[in-house]
C-alpha cells in the first residue's frame, strides 16, 4: 500500500474526495489526521457516502481532532460498494464546513492521510 496525502487548508476551506479505487465491502483503510496549524484548532473529518443513501447504510465516521492532539488514528470501515468518486472526506474546522473552492496552501495546514489500496489518491474535487 502506497501512502498518499493531502493537504487542506485551515483558512481556505477545501472538500476531498477518494479516487481511482474499488471498494469491497467491509474494507478497512488506516486513517491519520494530523493538526499541524502554528494556532491549535479543533478538526473534525467526516466521511459520507455521496448518492443519497442513509449514511448508516454506507460508512459515516466523525473523527474529532482536540487542539491538545497532535496526531489522532483511526479506520474506515467501507461497508457499501459506491464508486470512488461518490465517497467524500469533509473536513471541518472550528465548526465550519468546508467548501469546494481551494486554490492555495497556506502555511497553517491540515494534513490527511489515507492508506487504502495502492492506486489510491486523494484530491480537490
Amino acid at each position: 500500500m502506497n501512502r498518499r496525502s493531502f493537504l487542506a487548508c485551515s483558512l481556505v476551506p477545501a472538500i476531498v474526495t477518494l479516487s481511482g479505487c474499488t471498494f469491497g465491502r467491509e474494507d478497512h483503510y488506516p486513517l491519520l489526521i494530523e493538526n499541524n496549524s502554528n494556532d491549535a484548532r479543533n478538526v473534525s473529518v467526516t466521511i459520507t457516502d455521496t448518492v443519497g443513501r442513509d449514511p448508516r447504510e454506507f460508512f459515516a465516521r466523525e473523527i474529532s481532532l482536540d487542539a491538545d492532539d497532535s496526531t489522532q488514528y483511526d479506520e474506515a470501515i467501507i461497508t457499501g460498494d459506491a464508486p470512488p468518486e461518490q465517497v467524500e472526506v469533509f473536513v471541518v474546522i472550528d465548526g465550519t464546513q468546508t467548501t469546494e473552492e481551494t486554490d492555495e496552501l497556506p502555511e497553517e495546514e491540515i494534513r490527511i492521510v489515507i492508506e487504502g489500496p495502492e492506486n489510491a489518491t486523494i484530491g480537490f474535487v
